[in-house]
């Protein structure tokens, strides 16, 4: 029971981190991650997981009533990608699986860089030592561990202004 509650807690962290970018950025592959995690980790999934999935459904449900009503659906696939949040609003260059691909590259980083740090290693041969590691180049680095500390000192202001408003 020790373990599973362990592995459900770990489950759960996820998909707070996964509620944030999706609310920050509103991309498709967040929600659809939330998903697997919930099923793998034996977790309800949230609330607002729930709701991009009905969200979703009703979006292709209108497909099919348009191809019952006699309109000729073109383009299918494309229509059904939009339906599941994928081809419309996304990042831009790269789309939005190159984008939660980036995130989680950066926040890797950004954990490693954190575990030299906290072993003792001072952050600028932190960002050496995690570079050679990961065969990257050191600017890469510290533009993924400049990138996710932003976002986490945002995420920090946005908890402080909620606290406030309480």
């Amino acid at each position: 029971p020790f373990n599973v509650e362990r592995v459900q807690a770990y489950g759960k962290s996820a998909l707070l981190e996964l509620e944030a970018d999706f609310g920050r950025d509103g991309n498709p592959v967040h929600a659809w991650e939330a998903l697997a995690v919930a099923r793998r980790y034996g977790i309800d999934p949230p609330d607002w997981v729930e709701d991009f999935l009905t969200d979703a459904a009703d979006r292709i449900l209108e497909i099919r009533d348009e191809v019952a009503g006699g309109k000729p659906v073109k383009r299918e696939s494309e229509r059904v990608g939009k339906a599941l949040g994928f081809g419309k609003d996304g990042p831009g260059q790269g789309g939005w699986f190159k984008h939660a691909t980036m995130l989680e590259r950066d926040r890797t980083i950004y954990f490693e860089v954190g575990d030299k740090v906290e072993a003792g290693v001072k952050l600028d041969f932190a960002y050496d030592d995690v570079a050679r590691a990961l065969n990257v180049s050191r600017s890469t680095i510290v533009r993924a561990y400049l990138r996710i500390t932003k976002l986490n000192d945002d995420a920090g202001d946005q908890s402080k202004g909620e606290d406030e408003v309480s």
